[in-house]
């Protein structure tokens, strides 16, 4: 390997995993499979026996730690072509990979927000989901009706951010041990959420449209058995749609997060499902924004008359429930927009390129999730009321008499209290009227 004139060296083996190998002077690494994972592997990284592998602007990269029989090898200026082979046992044996996340512990630190939002947001969509459905006036209201399928959406989304912040606490190489399972469960459930969560903005859009400018016309008005048509075909074109990425069109897996959504062509029909999601959700809520228009200039022309500005007014709050829909939408979008057209994963350092398009994103899917509830549902009347009549039903439904032997201790430590001393107090007579006693 001195000679310097020398070029291949054929027939070397120096384990059972590497067998008549050929080893070859000043080469070129052309493994384009390993290149695809971010692996490189040169006579000058052979030389270090440990190095990081992978592009300077990724968090995920690899560490490599290198057999002593490599670098003897590529001090002398030879590389092992035996490496290159597909699934190579040589390469596995004398080159150990791990992967390595470098802006895995900042991430967590700042997801922990989830913590406090996600299950608040979890008991406020399931106490409106659980009160809707079990009160008789709320299940015959068209409009919390439909806020009871958001409501069931967003109780998904914060499932999803709650199980997967927990996930991600593990080390990171633990964490990709489960991902593949992991995220095909917490994908489905949040692509599931989204496109219930805008496909229900809409139909309570028009279902407001049609109550407010069709005003005169009772016919035309989505019916409490429409809601329920509607509701169903929107879950099934949820689940149908979050399906796809088991169906390998577009992975769940491609990302920390379990979200298919990765503007990179680097995986098959990938690029083509997140444009696609893009594309039908600012369709979606582009239809929304004439209709509102619509809505408030009839209110508008119809102020004086008492039901059109009581449908106005919760056409308001429905307003402002879809359009916060709608920001935390387009906000993820205006970001994977910038990322294609400019040149942010360059100018941007690993740490604030992952919390820009990893961390924001989950953090503003959490946060739509808490207050979505508290746009509309806590802030209707009807549903006060059924929140008030179930509390104070919860409230008064205590055995009576448990209430009158509590009743009893009350007294007669108030008594104990008043004489100082610790002789039993008589019971007070009771006062009859008819055949119910009282204290």
């Amino acid at each position: 390997m001195k000679l310097r004139r020398l070029k291949e060296i054929r027939g070397v083996t120096w384990n059972k995993h590497c067998l008549n190998c050929k080893l070859v002077r000043n080469y070129t690494f052309q493994n384009e499979d390993l290149k695809k994972r971010d692996i490189n592997i040169s006579v000058s990284q052979l030389v270090k026996g440990v190095y990081i592998s992978g592009k300077k602007f990724n968090c995920r990269v690899n560490r490599l730690v290198v057999n002593e029989s490599l670098v003897n090898y590529a001090k002398h200026g030879f590389f092992p072509l035996c490496l290159e082979e597909e699934h190579s046992a040589c390469l596995k044996s004398e080159v150990r990979v791990t992967p390595v996340h470098r802006c895995w512990d900042l991430d967590n630190k700042i997801l922990n927000v989830v913590y406090f939002t996600s299950p608040i947001a979890l008991v406020l969509n399931l106490t409106v989901v659980l009160v809707s459905l079990t009160t008789k006036v709320l299940r015959r209201n068209v409009t919390m009706l439909l806020t009871s399928s958001m409501a069931a959406s967003d109780l998904l989304v914060s499932v999803y951010s709650i199980i997967l912040i927990t996930a991600r606490k593990m080390p990171y190489v633990e964490y990709l041990v489960y991902l593949e399972g992991l995220c095909n469960a917490l994908g489905f459930m949040w692509l599931t959420g989204q496109i219930v969560t805008y496909k229900t903005s809409l139909w309570l859009t028009i279902e407001r449209f049609l109550a407010i400018v069709y005003c005169m016309e009772p016919s035309v008005r989505i019916t409490r058995g429409r809601a329920v048509t509607l509701i169903v075909f929107t879950w099934c074109l949820g689940l149908a749609v979050a399906t796809l990425p088991l169906a390998k069109i577009s992975v769940y897996t491609s990302n920390t997060y379990c979200v298919p959504i990765r503007p990179i062509r680097d995986i098959p029909h990938s690029y083509e499902m997140s444009i696609a999601l893009s594309v039908w959700g600012m369709l979606v809520y582009f239809t929304i924004i004439p209709l509102y228009i619509k809505i408030f200039i009839s209110v508008t022309k119809t102020s004086e008359q008492a039901g059109i500005r009581r449908d106005g007014s919760v056409a308001k709050k429905i307003a402002i429930l879809v359009m916060s829909n709608m920001v935390f939408f387009f906000l993820p979008v205006v970001i994977g927009f910038l990322w294609l057209t400019t040149n942010l994963k360059y100018t941007m350092s690993p740490q604030n390129r992952e919390i820009l398009t990893g961390v924001i994103p989950t953090l503003l899917f959490s946060f739509n999730a808490f207050i979505n509830p508290l746009l509309y549902a806590f802030r209707a009347e009807k549903f006060q009321e059924a929140i008030k009549m179930r509390f104070d039903t919860i409230c008064l439904r205590k055995p009576r008499a448990e209430s009158c032997s509590t009743c009893y201790s009350n007294y007669a430590n108030s008594e104990k209290k008043r004489s100082g001393s610790l002789a039993p107090t008589p019971l007070p007579k009771p006062h009859r009227e008819g055949s119910t006693s009282r204290f």
